[in-house]
């Protein structure tokens, strides 16, 4: 029976040998895990860290560039502004500048007709005989029974001394000057001298300064006879 005992004891004592043994190796290996385990945890929140950072730094940027675009879209935005503002004042100041252009070329027009007109009227002239009347002082006084001096306005009935140094002042001294300015020209000159030159009509003066500069004194002294303050009656 001892021969049964002794085999089963040293079984016992080889399996508790094995146990013991494979515990301290599984022990061993466990404590690697862990120690590894470990330091993948370190490293892990060593990334963590790392990463959080990083991702700080990023959010930062991005924050960055965001106001970046915001303030380039603003800058995009006014240069907009500014490019249809100067393209409405440009379409504006060319459509004052063709109006001002077709206005321009309407007056130079209308100056080329003028100076067309002129240079009718002087080819007329250059062919009409000019004549010259020679002042007869002893006839004016025959018709005026008064001395008469050459190219005195205030014969003229309605013109006096005032009037005469007037119109003088503006480039009429001369009966065929007179003769020669249209009624409107003398209402302007008169218009210059004040309210109290206005009052007086000018409708006959020039053809009584025509009639004295060709020497017509019976016709001009008839004539002023029958007017009434130099106006021909209503």
């Amino acid at each position: 029976m001892l021969c049964w005992i002794i085999p089963i004891i040293v079984g016992l004592i080889c399996a508790l040998l094995g146990y013991l043994l494979g515990r301290n190796c599984v022990c061993k290996k466990l404590d690697d895990c862990e120690s590894i385990r470990e330091s993948m945890r370190k490293d892990f929140e060593k990334e963590r860290s790392d990463f959080g950072k990083m991702k700080t730094e990023l959010e930062a940027k991005l924050k960055n560039k965001e106001n970046q675009v915001l303030e380039l879209q603003t800058k995009v935005d006014n240069c907009e502004s500014l490019r249809k503002n100067m393209l409405n004042d440009f379409e504006r100041e060319r459509s004052d500048f063709q109006k001002i252009q077709f206005d321009l070329e309407e007056k130079l027009k209308s100056k080329e007709n003028e100076i067309f007109g002129f240079q009718s009227q002087i080819k007329e002239l250059e062919k009409t005989p000019i004549t010259a009347f020679l002042f007869n002082e002893e006839a004016a006084r025959l018709a005026f029974g008064k001395k008469i001096k050459e190219d005195d306005l205030t014969i003229v009935e309605g013109i006096g001394p005032k009037i005469q140094e007037l119109f003088k002042e503006n480039g009429i001294s001369t009966w065929k000057i007179l003769s020669e300015t249209s009624v409107e020209r003398l209402k302007e000159i008169l218009t210059i001298g004040g309210d109290r030159f206005i009052i007086h009509n000018p409708g006959t003066w020039s053809r009584q300064a025509e009639l004295a500069y060709q020497g017509k004194w019976q016709e001009l002294k008839e004539w002023q006879d029958f007017l009434v303050g130099g106006v021909e009656p209503s």
